[in-house]
């Protein structure tokens, strides 16, 4: 079941074919991992706390970094929200995820879920 919050923060799921494809080395997120579970249902500091795990072990996978970043944004910590934001847009470039948590997310890059997040967040049509 893909669900996201009211808020439209998008997140991502598990993706290595796509990364495969490109070349990159990721860990991806399996959605029925823990910490996607925990974002998924709105715990956003247990999801805070297993995707930052999980950067620590597979820093620049910008499968994780997405995740992390809405799990900072949904509880209201932009300032940490926002770099990892971009940094998707820079390891993510070009990176189509398998599944998305939003249906209107299908065929779009994860940079440019990433840029969809910033512009939430920021509340700037032009953040990136």
């Amino acid at each position: 079941m893909n669900s996201f919050p009211k808020n439209g923060i998008r997140f991502v799921t598990f993706g290595a074919l796509a990364l495969l494809t490109a070349g990159c080395t990721t860990v991806g997120v399996d959605p029925s991992s823990d910490a996607f579970k925990a974002l998924s249902s709105g715990n956003y500091d247990q999801s805070r706390e297993d995707f930052a795990a999980l950067y620590a072990q597979h820093p620049h996978d910008p499968f994780v970094e997405l995740d992390l970043a809405a799990s900072y944004q949904n509880l209201g910590r932009w300032d940490l929200a926002e770099p990892f934001y971009r940094s998707v847009m820079v390891d993510g470039k070009g990176i189509m995820p398998s599944m998305t948590t939003n249906p209107s997310d299908a065929g779009k890059t994860l940079d440019q879920i990433a840029c969809t997040n910033l512009r939430l967040g920021s509340k700037d049509p032009t953040a990136c």
